[in-house]
């Protein structure tokens, strides 16, 4: 991410958008809003939502090529997926 943020002069444009309207707006929900509809841009997602709640455990974390790790195992749905089929994004990744 920090090489595409670096050749891309929009990415840091976005970055300062959002921390400026998180500085300037009272309403969680107006932030959410913005930050749900730059992701589904920048990502090419068809919806993206939030959840509000208590971060418990370790969450998957998304790598910088793509790959997904969950606890200790790591995989790349480009290279790792011999299903062909498309990951269900649905709700939460609770592990393979």
């Amino acid at each position: 991410m920090h090489i595409i943020t670096l050749a891309d002069a929009a990415y840091p444009a976005r970055i300062h958008r959002t921390t400026d309207l998180v500085r300037s707006v009272h309403s969680a929900d107006t932030v959410v809003d913005h930050v749900r509809t730059e992701l589904t841009e920048l990502l090419g997602l068809r919806v993206c939502r939030f959840e509000y709640g208590t971060l418990v455990g370790r969450p998957p974390r998304l790598g910088n090529d793509g790959s997904v790790t969950v606890g200790r195992h790591t995989r790349n749905p480009d290279t790792d997926d011999r299903t062909g089929a498309a990951p269900d994004t649905s709700g939460p990744v609770r592990g393979w």
